[in-house]
């Protein structure tokens, strides 16, 4: 019995070992972000100079189309402090729910470690909650607004095909028409994600800030630079394609601090996990593939930085998604 032990214990790799590949790996995404950041922050600015005159000189190919203005984004500034509130009211209203989900060994904790990470749990479910809410329900409402549209594809439950957007090629392609609500789907990401953003400094630093403050960054600015210079027909695809994925992060999240049965637990995380590499490799990789091959007339600053800003953000998703494969399984042979 000894032996089979002493045998196990050799295959496994030393806690130290561990410790030292993490900051490696840490150490590498961490310098991968800064560089991105100091690369984004530069081609923002550059971005600022050149966009009027890249929009200019477009608009003079149809002057009766209404094409969008920075000051269309104004509402956003209205919505950032409803969803702080609503971000309030659910992690305030859920604390009962949390109490009564939260794993036992939180909830009456032995020792100080646990008592501790009681505290933590409890914060971080409600906020789970609140993501969760937030998600399904600005889900629902994309699809509504989006799903009708001819470049909605097959891929996320629409009955478009994705290139129909570039199909007539320059200038045509640019004076794609909009449903109702979309500018008000735009708005409200765009307030989502400053939220986020303006949390990411209030909150307690995580060991992702870096990568995390990257993410908004990229996000925030493809978000804008996409709706002034009217390519938000591909940027409402990326906003639906990363919020839906989302829902699946957070209830996992969510049931990995509770005592549900091992089986939901892993039905679920399951589930997510193919709809996460579904939605964040396959389908968001087939945006940047469609841009690449069927944006044939103009790759001037504007059209290559946002795609430049779309690769690193897939690069991201690539990374996100080995950390939470490690960290289900590190859940389950925990537990």
């Amino acid at each position: 019995m000894k032996e089979k032990m002493q045998k196990r214990e050799k295959g496994k790799p030393s806690k130290d070992t561990s410790e030292k590949e993490g900051q490696k790996e840490g150490l590498f995404w961490n310098l991968y972000s800064i560089s991105c950041i100091i690369l984004a922050i530069i081609l923002i600015t550059f971005s600022c100079f050149v966009v009027n005159n890249y929009i200019e000189n477009i608009k003079k190919h149809n002057v009766n189309y209404k094409w969008p203005k920075m000051s269309d984004l104004i509402p956003s500034i209205f919505i950032l402090p409803l969803i702080m509130a609503f971000k309030t009211a659910i992690e305030y209203f859920s604390k009962g729910i949390v109490e009564f989900c939260l794993a036992k060994k939180y909830r009456q904790p032995k020792d100080e470690r646990n008592k501790e990470l009681a505290k933590i749990y409890r914060h971080k479910l409600a906020r789970h909650i609140y993501k969760i809410t937030f998600y399904v329900i600005f889900t629902i409402f994309g699809y509504y607004v989006l799903h009708d549209l001819p470049y909605f594809p097959k891929s996320m439950l629409g009955s478009g095909w994705m290139p129909t957007m570039f199909l007539k090629g320059f200038p045509e392609s640019y004076f794609h028409e909009k449903p109702p609500l979309f500018d008000l789907y735009y708005n409200i990401s765009l307030a989502y994600f400053c939220n986020d953003f303006i949390f990411l400094f209030i909150m307690e630093r995580q060991s992702d800030f870096i990568i995390m403050l990257l993410h908004h960054i990229c996000t925030i600015s493809l978000i804008i630079f996409s709706f002034i210079t009217n390519y938000s027909n591909i940027g409402s695809l990326v906003i639906f394609c990363h919020m839906q994925s989302d829902i699946l992060v957070h209830l996992t999240r969510f049931l990995v601090r509770t005592d549900f049965s091992i089986y939901i637990i892993g039905f679920v995380a399951t589930m997510f996990l193919i709809n996460y590499s579904y939605m964040r490799q396959y389908v968001f990789g087939e945006m940047i593939y469609t841009i690449c091959k069927y944006i044939t007339w103009e790759w001037g600053p504007i059209t290559s930085t946002l795609t430049l800003f779309l690769v690193i953000l897939y690069i991201l998703n690539i990374r996100w998604t080995s950390v939470i494969i490690i960290k289900i399984y590190q859940t389950f042979a925990n537990r």
